[in-house]
């Protein structure tokens, strides 16, 4: 059935389909990590006075993932294009083809480029409502779920987002700003397809590697970890995000 006009149906029925591919992403992520896609080894010998622990990727995250990944973030960023072609029409107005949910996390480039996005919304209340909800106005900026949103969407209209490297959640010492020795170093990741030193651990901590036995928590992330880490947790934000924004929108219909 057609959605009525100025409703929010449309922005809805894209924002569950999206909720709808982030379940069958966790599901696949799921899958993935236990299938024991890694082996962890030792080297006591490796270092004087310490443990050498290794991680070795044996099998890469499946493409799927990146896919299922890329319609999440597409169903998620069309929920709030739908939600501001609705909105132009709620307050009687006509909308484009430069109609379009802006998010910036600049108030000045907001102001310089935002207007073509929004012109055929003449309501200055939805227009506030707009500009209430950008990345700006939270102060979180480029750390804002809805700025992750726009980077990582654009980025999925061009190339694969490359979900391919292993990183560690948790590690069975505890959390790293509570760690026993100032000499244990252990490396968080990212691991990608292949071998790489995972920790240093003294032997006043673990006198014998058999006496080791560590099974860290691993998550998924994407190929640039530096911003995007557990990409589970970053879109759980992200839905967060945009439902809020569409229950903030409901007085508007």
């Amino acid at each position: 059935m057609a959605a009525m006009p100025g409703s929010l149906d449309s922005p809805r029925l894209k924002f569950d389909h999206g909720a709808m591919h982030l379940t069958m992403l966790r599901s696949m992520v799921a899958d993935y990590l236990a299938s024991n896609p890694y082996r962890i080894s030792t080297s006591p010998d490796a270092s004087p006075g310490e443990h050498i622990l290794w991680l070795e990727v044996l099998e890469a995250p499946s493409p799927e993932i990146s896919l299922t990944l890329g319609d999440c973030l597409h169903d998620f960023r069309s929920a709030l294009d739908h939600l501001m072609w609705q909105l132009v029409i709620a307050t009687g107005g006509q909308p484009t083809a430069n109609t379009q949910f802006p998010i910036f996390w600049s108030p000045l480039l907001f102001s310089s480029r935002a207007g073509k996005m929004t012109r055929p919304l003449k309501d200055q209340a939805a227009l506030k409502f707009i500009e209430t909800q950008q990345p700006f106005a939270t102060t979180l900026d480029r750390v804002d779920p809805l700025w992750y949103l726009h980077e990582l969407s654009n980025r999925d209209k061009h190339q694969l987002l490359q979900v391919i490297a292993l990183y560690i959640d948790n590690f069975p010492f505890g959390p790293y700003w509570m760690m026993p020795n100032d000499r244990l170093r252990i490396d968080y990741g990212p691991f990608m397809f292949g071998r790489q030193v995972l920790a240093h651990i003294p032997f006043d901590m673990v006198a014998r590697s058999a006496d080791m036995s560590v099974e860290p928590h691993m998550t998924l992330v994407l190929e640039d970890a530096r911003m995007h880490r557990d990409i589970l947790k970053r879109l759980d934000t992200i839905k967060g995000r945009v439902q809020g924004v569409l229950t903030d929108a409901r007085h508007f219909f």
